[in-house]
């Protein structure tokens, strides 16, 4: 879905009605974009449904804080298979990586899309004490977005 205000770091009203108007019509995964920030997602696991209200910025030139990154959601999924030989998907397990967008210094228009938990610390690869904070800052959100119901 293209839906919700940009940088605002949860979803509105309007986002939350269309995610269950596509859950009450058969949808399981509702994944979101337009913020440029991370929103919460959130995995219905008894109801097998999950909703990602934005997953931020994957590539992205943006470089203020909260807009230099975004995540990667990982579904694991089940075959279930009944003894008449019918079958069904569930999703097992959800979780996500979160990324940060880096820039060289000095470089202009190349950009690297890093993943935040190996690259926190990284001081070869990273140039910079303001890069490698800007990359920690994605790093950060994590707190932010787990939340159960089950909220990933």
């Amino acid at each position: 879905m293209h839906w919700g205000q940009e940088y605002q770091s949860f979803p509105n009203t309007w986002q939350k009605k269309v995610a269950d108007f596509c859950f009450k019509h058969g949808a399981k995964i509702v994944i979101g974009a337009h913020p440029h920030v991370l929103q919460p997602m959130e995995w219905r696991k008894d109801e097998d449904q999950l909703v990602a209200y934005s997953l931020g910025n994957f590539v992205s030139g943006q470089r203020e804080r909260y807009r230099n990154g975004g995540a990667m959601i990982h579904i694991d999924l089940e075959k279930i298979v009944l003894p008449d030989s019918t079958s069904s998907i569930r999703m097992k397990n959800v979780s996500y990586s979160l990324a940060s967008v880096y820039r060289e210094p000095n470089v202009r228009r190349t950009y690297y899309i890093l993943p935040v938990q190996q690259f926190e610390n990284d001081t070869t690869f990273v140039k910079g004490s303001g890069a490698l904070d800007m990359i920690r800052q994605s790093g950060a959100t994590r707190v932010l977005y787990i939340r159960k119901r089950t909220r990933i």
